[in-house]
């Protein structure tokens, strides 16, 4: 687990270190630094109710569709995050630019109107701000539940088979045999 907060802290300081997602110029360090504490107190607090987490998960026989579902919602939401971020930066660039225009400044391409706009001039700067730290938050969020689930499985020593209501000691299929 120790190796997962690792990467949890690092994965938006990587992806803002190597440019992967377009931001304003004055916003890359402040994202960069709250998309990793967000994802690191998400992980922390996944991490610190996971026993009422094992007794949510494992109580039953089988997993709850709830159980199932929340990690793929919160796939959805960092997948739609993520799209709508780009969405809203291109019409916070374009509205940028045209305020650039006006002025007289000669900022045509997106680039230019990342490095030049201060992030208080960024059209948009508040949901930009909100949906960045959605596409981490959300993405951490579903990776923290599947990979707790998966240590405390193993930390109660619970097999797949077990938690399929299946015995380990008994064959999987229990028809009698033809001979």
């Amino acid at each position: 687990m120790s190796v997962a907060a690792t990467v949890t802290a690092a994965l938006p300081l990587g992806a803002a270190g190597v440019g992967a997602i377009p931001t304003y110029h004055s916003l890359e360090r402040v994202l960069a630094v709250y998309a990793s504490l967000f994802c690191f107190l998400l992980f922390a607090y996944v991490f610190y109710i996971r026993q009422s987490l094992a007794r949510a998960l494992f109580s039953n026989a089988r997993p709850s569709v709830t159980s199932q579902l929340i990690p793929l919602a919160l796939v959805v939401l960092a997948m739609s995050s993520g799209v709508s971020y780009l969405a809203v930066l291109q019409q916070s660039v374009n509205t940028a630019r045209d305020v650039m225009i006006a002025r007289g400044v000669n900022a045509v391409s997106m680039a230019d109107v990342l490095k030049q706009t201060d992030y208080v001039d960024a059209p948009q700067a508040f949901v930009l701000i909100a949906l960045y730290l959605g596409v981490f938050v959300f993405a951490e969020a579903a990776f923290v539940l599947m990979a707790v689930r998966e240590y405390l499985q193993d930390e109660l020593a619970l097999s797949d088979a077990r938690l399929f209501g299946k015995d380990q000691d008994s064959p999987v299929d229990q028809r009698p045999q033809s001979g």
